[in-house]
């Protein structure tokens, strides 16, 4: 257990480089490629292939030619590569979305980006703040489409709490609570054991917590952090930060819990002055609950809780020729890898980012 200070105050995060327009993507389906077919390529091509009439897999990239030729078999791919070099060369993709853990983002995002294409990004962006940014400063220099798939700040319900609380309607936040937690038994040669692919339950899960956290309140002013390392690998196992939000109507307070350690649930609950809301799954929600002071619970609904927004934000933003989504915004994923990396830190399993 790690012993940090009782308040930290944040230092800004680099400023994210402004995007300038990108040329409109203007041909019938929007042609995707997938850099590492894994597991989480396989619900990503899941939902390109259930928008049929506006997207098609083209091509899939994989360090091994049998891996990539089974994946491309499976998802009725036309192309496969042994070689991410070969995928990106390729002149009928428009989009490439890198699948690959955590420390290979930037090396593969940067290799697609500088063949001009665009590219869709694992969460998180990369492994810290440093490389994070070099993502960025290199879509704004090629003049590409570059966007963290987060994927769970595209979904309506989230877009919708983030309006209701800047509309007052739970008046002045007071305090956050969310959580993802599961128990992982694997073998300690799986990414997430392994500290060489920036393994432990903070950049693989706690993530999605950071990202709420940021799109419904907006960046902290303060951060404290504590957990445990695993016994075996020294990644962190189970850990807690403490935000803050300063702000004129008082401060919010903010506890957010990841775990590779711990059977639990992906709950978030936001409370304030006038209300509070609720999303019992917050990771993939079909339900939010918000309760005004003294009124009855309101129900709000959507029919999709996994990729297909993502998927469509990326074309809506390809379309209209924009470099970065407003869903995730650049210096929100700067915002948030500079917040991942003080929480590392502050367990002990990493370094603050340059």
């Amino acid at each position: 257990m790690s012993d940090t200070p009782a308040n930290v105050s944040l230092a800004a995060p680099p400023v994210a480089p402004a995007p300038g327009p990108i040329t409109p993507v203007t041909g019938e389906k929007v042609r995707w490629g997938i850099i590492a077919p894994g597991h989480i390529a396989e619900k990503f091509a899941k939902a390109v292939t259930s928008l049929p009439d506006e997207a098609e897999l083209v091509a899939v990239g994989s360090r091994s030619a049998e891996r990539a030729a089974d994946f491309a078999g499976r998802w009725g791919i036309p192309h496969s590569h042994g070689s991410y070099a070969e995928l990106v060369a390729r002149d009928d993709l428009d989009v490439v979305y890198v699948a690959s853990p955590h420390n290979l983002h930037g090396e593969q995002a940067e290799l697609a980006m500088r063949a001009g294409k665009h590219v869709l990004v694992e969460k998180p962006l990369s492994e810290s703040l440093h490389s994070s940014r070099s993502i960025i400063e290199t879509a704004a220099d090629q003049g590409v489409f570059c966007m963290e798939a987060m994927w769970t700040r595209c979904n309506p319900l989230v877009m919708q709490a983030r309006q209701l609380i800047a509309d007052g309607a739970l008046g002045d936040p007071r305090f956050m609570w969310c959580t993802f937690a599961f128990r992982f038994d694997g073998d300690d040669s799986h990414r997430l054991l392994d500290p060489e692919l920036a393994g432990g339950a903070i950049l693989d899960l706690g993530v999605y917590p950071m990202h709420a956290a940021h799109v419904l309140l907006g960046a902290p002013t303060g951060i404290t952090a504590e957990g445990t390392e695993h016994p075996r690998t020294g990644v962190d196992a189970t850990s807690v930060a403490h935000l803050t939000w300063d702000k004129p109507g008082g401060t919010t307070f903010g506890t957010l819990v990841s775990s590779i350690d711990a059977r639990g649930d992906q709950r978030l609950s936001v409370f304030g002055t006038k209300g509070q809301l609720v999303l019992e799954n917050f990771l993939a929600p079909l339900e939010m609950t918000f309760t005004p002071e003294g009124g009855e619970p309101q129900k709000f609904v959507t029919q999709d809780a996994g990729f297909l927004w993502q998927v469509q934000e990326v074309h809506r933003c390809l379309r209209a020729g924009k470099a970065e989504s407003s869903a995730v915004p650049w210096q929100s994923s700067l915002d948030v890898a500079a917040l991942l990396d003080q929480w590392r830190a502050g367990v002990g399993t990493g370094t603050v980012g340059r």
